[in-house]
């Protein structure tokens, strides 16, 4: 998926919900040729109804945030058509957003804006690095109308049980349906984790579903009804009881319409602390499901082991890890020490954290890259139109600039180093063990405190350069990387 990648700049420059500047306008005003959505704010938009993005071409950078990032609350973002939906429209298409929080609130009930983020009725569509937190029904849904949408490496946790519906995701579709649901964090849903589902006829849609992470549900893990026709590949998973949690099947599968392949789930229901899951195979509960032999043909994704999922997920999960802000940190915690709750209000935990505005960097003819980055890549910061000039492999230098934020990265002066607090990149944690290798144009030097790296640039060297680092957990031995890291030289 490409995204705004030929389209234009917007910049959210407040925290109105409407008006110029504002992010409903600029969806609302989204050209058909597309646009990449940048901010110039940090800080909570609180929305006062629900916002319908139904919009082709579109790249929302919630990476581009200074100070806390951004996040939402108060309303619904619907990604393709809000009820009541148009059955078979297909409206956000090619469609991409990252490093966004959304976290409702209760003050939605009774109305149909209950979910943080509803999907449908669109194709070609990743959301990546999503923090969602404290919906009065799913946290991320997605159904509908809807083709090839992946969920990556986002966090879907504490809808509020006040509101009786404390749950996670609903996934279903149709026949052309594709999901891609890997590398995300569950927790502390009453039920829904996920619940699969889908009214189409058979053979119904595919769901591969691998390398998520289960903390403490409730009543339920998953399941579906009966009616529902659709394959899954189950692959890597990793559940583990807390709290709240009681023994229930990984997947409750109302009847043979359900067709699954399994291997390499591991589930830890015994509460003593340790991260000891074990593979029950199909004992560890598929309902009536159809056992399949062999995996669905699907695009195929990293597959790591469940425990370096895990892992994984604690450290580099959800919203901008690298300035993570208070609500995830403690949540990751809780998952780590197993402890916490399935709450009723966000006032269980502290309520909302105040995300600072923060200050964008200069950027002389607004083309969205700031001009240390334009002169460090030898481009004009005084001509908007280099932003579209492509690379070899087709990425324009605005998606350049913009994937480099969206992932650990530094930045350092000509002819000088810089220190990269490893600790801050992974998402704050303390507990880490790293190695680091050297990349392009520079080298790296883990100092004795074993997690500060001192990068060296090459001499006179100006543009991206790059070393590479992995963790690992000493407790348990599970590990992750290479990671690659990318630190911006500057031209002077």
């Amino acid at each position: 998926m490409s995204g705004g990648r030929d389209g234009d700049v917007y910049f959210v420059t407040n925290l109105n919900d409407s008006g110029p500047g504002s992010f409903r306008n600029g969806i609302e005003t989204t050209p058909s040729e597309g646009r990449t959505i940048l901010f110039k704010v940090g800080g909570t938009i609180e929305l006062q109804s629900g916002i319908q993005i139904d919009k082709e071409n579109l790249t929302i950078a919630g990476q581009t945030a200074p100070g806390g990032g951004i996040s939402f609350r108060g309303k619904t973002i619907y990604i393709g058509h809000r009820p009541p939906r148009e059955v078979g429209a297909l409206l956000a298409n090619n469609f991409i957003m990252r490093h966004v929080r959304v976290r409702l609130g209760l003050g939605a009930q009774g109305d149909d804006e209950t979910d943080n983020i509803w999907v449908s009725n669109g194709k070609g569509i990743i959301l990546d690095h999503i923090s969602t937190a404290w919906s009065a029904d799913e946290s991320l849904s997605a159904s509908r109308d809807i083709e090839d949408v992946t969920v990556q490496y986002s966090y879907m946790f504490e809808p509020l049980n006040a509101a009786g519906h404390a749950f996670g995701s609903i996934i279903g579709g149709g026949l052309t349906t594709n999901y891609s649901w890997h590398h995300n964090l569950y927790a502390h849903n009453t039920s829904r984790n996920p619940r699969p589902s889908s009214d189409s006829p058979d053979p119904g849609f595919n769901l591969d579903l691998v390398n998520n992470v289960f903390y403490n549900w409730g009543k339920r893990i998953g399941y579906n009804g009966s009616d529902d026709i659709l394959s899954i590949n189950w692959v890597n998973n990793y559940y583990i009881a807390g709290p709240d949690s009681t023994d229930k099947p990984i997947m409750d599968a109302a009847s043979g319409n359900t067709r699954i392949y399994q291997t390499g789930n591991l589930y830890d229901g015994n509460k003593n602390g340790a991260v000891d899951g074990i593979d029950k195979g199909w004992d560890g509960g598929y309902g009536k499901a159809t056992r399949l032999d062999k995996p669905l043909d699907v695009p195929p994704v990293t597959i790591d082991s469940p425990g370096d999922a895990y892992l994984k997920m604690l450290a580099l999960g959800g919203a901008t890890p690298w300035n993570r802000d208070p609500v995830d940190k403690r949540v990751v915690d809780t998952v780590h020490k197993q402890s916490g709750r399935i709450i009723d209000t966000p006032d269980d935990v502290g309520g909302y954290p105040t995300l600072a505005l923060g200050t964008p960097p200069t950027d002389s003819d607004n083309d969205g890259m700031p001009d240390f980055w334009e002169s460090a890549m030898g481009l004009n910061p005084e001509n908007a139109a280099d932003r579209k000039v492509k690379d070899a492999v087709g990425y324009t230098m605005l998606e350049t600039y913009i994937n480099w934020l969206a992932d650990g990265h530094a930045v350092s002066d000509r002819n000088s180093y810089v220190y990269v607090d490893l600790r801050e990149l992974n998402g704050g944690l303390t507990f880490l063990n790293y190695s680091v290798s050297a990349g392009s144009h520079g080298t790296a030097y883990l100092e004795a405190d074993g997690y500060t790296v001192r990068f060296t640039p090459e001499t006179n060297y100006s543009g991206l350069a790059d070393f590479t680092y992995s963790a690992t957990d000493p407790a348990n031995g599970f590990t992750f990387g290479p990671i690659k890291v990318g630190v911006l030289v500057k031209a002077e």
